[in-house]
């Protein structure tokens, strides 16, 4: 699901790659020169510091201090309002690579290729199929001692599997799909804090925050996507305990959704009847195909 922090980031990224030239978020987050032509009254490149959360007085300080502008990205508490989620199938998010192979020449099954998490390597043989699955790292050697050793009187040499008896012989590789489905849907609205050292420099970087978020789309995470960032209101305030420290706040809304994510095997083996007649195959790279049989 999406978090605020991964809004929090969004906002961190956008802001900073415009604003920086560095899309990084950092933690800590670095302070890096601007590349907008902000310059301080001895004519130094401002340094902007960009990050999440609500700092403390003395990390404000120090960079009002050292002359560098620094923003934040909160959330407002009380700003949250509940939507109807959209209704709509699951979308396959994510499908892991398959890394490992199989050959059969009867009565052998060659393993080749390296394991890694979310594949299963699978031999059908007769009418019983047998399965490893993969936590990540095995060679193939390894993968066909695990699959031989469910194997009655089977052998292995390195990565190949002898399979006595004369049976017939399947084998695959398949891997395991994620998906997502909205379950719900919320609106949220986010603190866009600047402090800077001086009212012009505060105003100079201030006035780049909405044309740079107005022409953000959405934000792109992942687990989710949200709608465009809308813009609420702004404010200044020059009145602070602190001497030395302007400040200029704007409030920005997010639509974003909730989503439920799953972890969907891989089909391996699409039928095996009891009289060891195959009525179905593995589909490691298409669809799979079933053999019917009708009585008159």
């Amino acid at each position: 699901m999406i978090d605020l922090s991964d809004i929090e980031n969004a906002f961190v990224a956008s802001l900073g790659q415009k604003l920086t030239g560095s899309a990084s978020v950092g933690n800590p987050p670095a302070a890096r020169p601007n590349i907008a032509g902000v310059k301080d009254a001895r004519g130094q490149t401002v340094e902007i510091r960009i990050k999440r959360g609500f700092p403390v007085s003395a990390a404000i300080d120090e960079d009002m201090d050292a002359g560098r502008v620094l923003i934040i990205v909160g959330p407002e508490q009380g700003m949250t309002r509940i939507l109807k989620p959209l209704r709509s199938p699951p979308v396959v998010t994510h499908t892991v690579p398959i890394t490992m192979s199989v050959e059969v020449t009867d009565p052998t099954v060659a393993i080749k290729g390296l394991g890694t998490a979310g594949q299963v390597v699978g031999i059908g043989v007769g009418n019983t199929g047998y399965a490893y699955r993969c936590v990540g790292g095995e060679t193939a050697s390894a993968v066909a001692q695990n699959l031989a050793s469910q194997i009655n009187g089977a052998q292995v040499s390195q990565n190949q599997i002898y399979v006595p008896g004369g049976h017939k012989l399947i084998a695959g590789v398949v891997s395991d799909s994620f998906t997502s489905v909205e379950v719900a849907r919320q609106v949220q609205a986010f603190r866009i804090a600047i402090y800077a050292p001086t009212p012009a420099i505060r105003d100079a970087i201030g006035r780049l925050i909405a044309p740079t978020l107005m022409q953000v789309r959405r934000f792109e995470l992942e687990y989710g996507v949200t709608n465009a960032p809308k813009y609420l209101n702004v404010w200044t305030d020059d009145t602070t305990a602190k001497v030395d420290i302007f400040k200029r706040v704007e409030r920005w809304e997010v639509e974003y959704p909730t989503n439920a994510v799953e972890q969907v095997p891989g089909v391996l083996f699409a039928g095996l009847n009891s009289s060891g007649k195959l009525v179905g195959q593995f589909h490691p790279d298409g669809p799979i195909t079933i053999e019917r049989i009708i009585n008159v």
